[in-house]
């Protein structure tokens, strides 16, 4: 088969946040490693044009690196591709123990608070709202 034309191909564009702890190379021949299973099946063999290209790290986050990658496809199936990858990534990701970072909120109540960790099994609304009350006026204090 003939590589098409620059025109008659589409492009899908990863940017894939992972944890700062993570072994990047390690993350990256994951990658690889679920691309080229994508690739062996018929269905997507016959879409996607070229393997992964892995560009690399390609940002530092606020809670994640940043990789990019992207496959090359037939024009419109990109997305088809993407949302595959994008689900098998997470399947493998979770089974291997690579962490994909999400937000986390943290209250802070000024310097003279200490961090401290709250459990809420069994505890009510009404308790937790008396508690942060009560964390609140005592750095007023």
């Amino acid at each position: 088969m003939c590589a098409p034309s620059a025109e008659r191909t589409a492009n899908y564009l990863f940017d894939l946040g992972v944890a700062y702890k993570e072994d990047t190379d390690h993350v990256i021949e994951v990658l690889k490693g679920i691309a080229d299973e994508l690739m062996q099946e018929e269905k997507f063999s016959q879409i996607i044009l070229a393997p992964l290209e892995v560009i690399g790290v390609d940002s530092f986050g606020d809670s994640a690196v940043m990789i990019k990658a992207r496959f090359k496809t037939l024009p419109s199936q990109q997305w088809t591709v993407g949302r595959e990858m994008n689900r098998r990534i997470k399947k493998k990701f979770d089974e291997v123990g690579i962490e994909i970072p999400f937000p986390h909120m943290s209250g802070y109540f000024g310097e003279a608070s200490k961090s401290f960790r709250l459990q809420l099994d069994g505890v009510d609304k009404e308790q937790l709202k008396s508690l942060i009350r009560e964390v609140q006026q005592e750095g007023k204090a």
